[in-house]
């Protein structure tokens, strides 16, 4: 038997209807659950990112400026010596000595 055009459309039409019934997307518990699962996996990733930034980078950060700081002091003290240069500065000294050589002027 051949098949008519009106059964053809007939056909694509009930297909239609059946597609149409179908759900478009993930239901709303898929979604909830799929973003719990992101979540899950953005929270590990910034730990991850934490512990890295805390038992690594901090560290090392500590201990390069810990040895600069040494090294520039250890300089300055062999230059100075523990005078009040080494604590406030040659300007500083040298403002405060003109001024005390000023008021001792009077």
């Amino acid at each position: 038997m051949a098949r008519t055009r009106t059964d053809s459309l007939d056909s694509l039409a009930s297909l239609d209807s059946q597609v149409s019934s179908l759900p478009s997307g993930p239901s709303a518990t898929e979604s909830e659950e799929e973003l719990q699962r992101l979540q899950k996996e953005w929270d590990e990733q910034v730990e991850q990112f934490r512990l890295i930034v805390e038992v690594v980078a901090l560290p090392f950060v500590g201990k390069w400026l810990g040895r600069r700081s040494a090294y520039w002091l250890y300089k300055r003290w062999l230059a100075m010596g523990w005078t009040a240069s080494f604590f406030l500065g040659e300007t500083v000294v040298r403002e405060l000595l003109s001024i005390e050589a000023w008021f001792s002027l009077y």
